[in-house]
C-alpha cells in the first residue's frame, strides 16, 4: 500500500503544472493575498486604523478558510484533481501495467488516500497561512490579537471548530469526488469525469430550486420537495449548523403551505451522509472490479 501511495504521490507532484494548479495554488494564493494585505498595513495608516477598530479573530479566519473547498472554483479544481487521479489511467492506457501487479481494491484505496492527503496539504496549509497573516497584520497595526495566543480555553475551542470545519469540508468534497470518480470510470476519460462530476455535484444543490418550481406549478407534486432533505448538500449544511449554532439548518423559512418542511436531527443527518458515502464508494469499487480493463 505504501508503494501504491508513493506512485500516486509522484504522479501528481511529478507533474508540476498539475501540482501547481490543483494543490499548491491554495497556499500560494493565500500567501500572495496575505503579503499584499501586510504591505497595505505597512504603507497605509488608514488600513492600520481600520484594523485597530475592528480586529479580525485569527481563529475565525482560519476556520472559515475551509469553506473555500466548496465554493465554485474550489470545487471545480477538486473535481479536476479527482478526475486526474481516477480517470488518468484509462486515458494513458497504464492500467494494463498496473492491475496485474496488485488488487484493484488496493489501487482504489491508494487513490482515495492520496486524494485526501493532497486536499489536507493544500487547504490545511492555506488556512494556517491565513491565520498567520492575520496575526502579523494585527501586530503591525497595533491591534489586539484575538484570541490571545496564550488563551488555552480559546485555543481549545479553536481546535474543535477547526477540526469540525475540516471534517465537514472534506466530507462534502468526498461526495463530489465520488461523483467525479464514477464519471471518470464510466467515460474512461479525464474530461468525462470532470463533466459528470460537475453535473452531479451542482445538480445536488440545484435540486431544491427544481423541485420548488415543480411543486409550485403542480401542487400535487409538492411532496417531491422532501427529496431535497435527503441530499448531501442539505445534510452537510444541517450538520454544520447544529454543531456551530445548536440550531438545525433552515434554508427555506417561507415556503408555501403545499411544501412540507423537514428538520433532521444531528444523528439523522450524519446517518444520511454515511449512507451516501458508503453507497457511492461501494459503487466505485463494484464498478471497478467488474470493468474489463485489460481486454
Amino acid at each position: 500500500m505504501v508503494n501504491l501511495f508513493r506512485a500516486e504521490w509522484r504522479k501528481i507532484v511529478g507533474n508540476r503544472p498539475v501540482a501547481l494548479m490543483l494543490v499548491w495554488i491554495y497556499p500560494i494564493g493565500a500567501a500572495v493575498i496575505m503579503a499584499l494585505a501586510i504591505l497595505a498595513a505597512l504603507l497605509s495608516e488608514e488600513v492600520r486604523s481600520a484594523t485597530r477598530n475592528a480586529p479580525q479573530p485569527w481563529t475565525a479566519i482560519s476556520v472559515s478558510a475551509w469553506s473555500a473547498i466548496n465554493n465554485s472554483i474550489g470545487r471545480i479544481l477538486l473535481l479536476i484533481l479527482t478526475a486526474y487521479l481516477f480517470a488518468g489511467e484509462y486515458q494513458w492506457g497504464t492500467w494494463k501495467n498496473i492491475i496485474p501487479r496488485t488488487s484493484r481494491s488496493r489501487l482504489l484505496i491508494a487513490k482515495f488516500i492520496a486524494l485526501g492527503v493532497f486536499i489536507i496539504i493544500g487547504y490545511g496549509s492555506m488556512t494556517l497561512i491565513a491565520a498567520l497573516g492575520s496575526i502579523i497584520i494585527n501586530s503591525i497595526a497595533g491591534a489586539a490579537i484575538l484570541p490571545p495566543l496564550n488563551d488555552t480555553a480559546a485555543l481549545g475551542t479553536f481546535a474543535r471548530d477547526y477540526l469540525i470545519s475540516a471534517f465537514l469540508a472534506l466530507s462534502l468534497a468526498l461526495v463530489a469526488a465520488c461523483f467525479t470518480a464514477i464519471g471518470g470510470m464510466a467515460t474512461r476519460s479525464i474530461i468525462g469525469g470532470i463533466v459528470v462530476g460537475v453535473l452531479l455535484t451542482f445538480a445536488d444543490e440545484a435540486l431544491a430550486g427544481v423541485l420548488f418550481v415543480i411543486g409550485g406549478l403542480i401542487p400535487s407534486l409538492a411532496g417531491l420537495f422532501t427529496v431535497y432533505y435527503f441530499m448531501p448538500s442539505y445534510n452537510m449544511g444541517n450538520i454544520s449548523s447544529i454543531i456551530m449554532t445548536g440550531q438545525p439548518f433552515r434554508q427555506f423559512t417561507m415556503l408555501p403551505e403545499q411544501f412540507t418542511v423537514i428538520t433532521h436531527s444531528l444523528e439523522t443527518s450524519v446517518l444520511i451522509m454515511v449512507i451516501w458515502l458508503v453507497v457511492l464508494i461501494g459503487l466505485i469499487f463494484f464498478l471497478f472490479r467488474r470493468q474489463d480493463i485489460l481486454g
